[in-house]
């Protein structure tokens, strides 16, 4: 009995030296403030991230869709110039067909009046 009690108490001082060698318990309420913190401005940081994909994304959208505008419009100048030039031709055609209609009423008028080899008006 004697040398069981005498482990006993051996062992209870042992147990007793693990306790007291064991740090005290932390006090972990400013570190869990703190990481509370941070979770809120990560947080905020990630839908105001968000917002600003979606601001981009919209502004994206719309310039392509300007793009888009620009380059009918491009092709709409492309049409008018196309159609002006072949208007332009045309109407040299007609003035210079109107010119020599001109130039052909002038000579009968000279041919009928029989005049000293002048018309009696000049063609432009």
């Amino acid at each position: 009995l004697r040398s069981e009690a005498s482990n006993l108490k051996e062992e209870l001082k042992k147990t007793q030296a693990a306790l007291k060698a064991v740090p005290p318990p932390v006090d972990t309420t400013a570190f869990q403030q703190q990481a509370d913190m941070l979770r809120s401005e990560l947080n905020t940081a990630k839908k105001k991230a968000s917002q600003l994909e979606s601001e981009l994304s919209q502004r994206t959208q719309a310039l392509q869709q300007m793009k888009s505008d620009l380059q009918g419009h491009e092709i709409q100048m492309e049409h008018l110039k196309q159609a002006s030039a072949v208007s332009e031709k045309r109407f040299k055609e007609a003035e210079a067909a109107s010119v020599s209609i001109e130039s052909f009423s002038v000579r009968k008028v000279y041919l009928r009046r029989g005049t000293d080899n002048r018309p009696l008006c000049m063609p432009e």
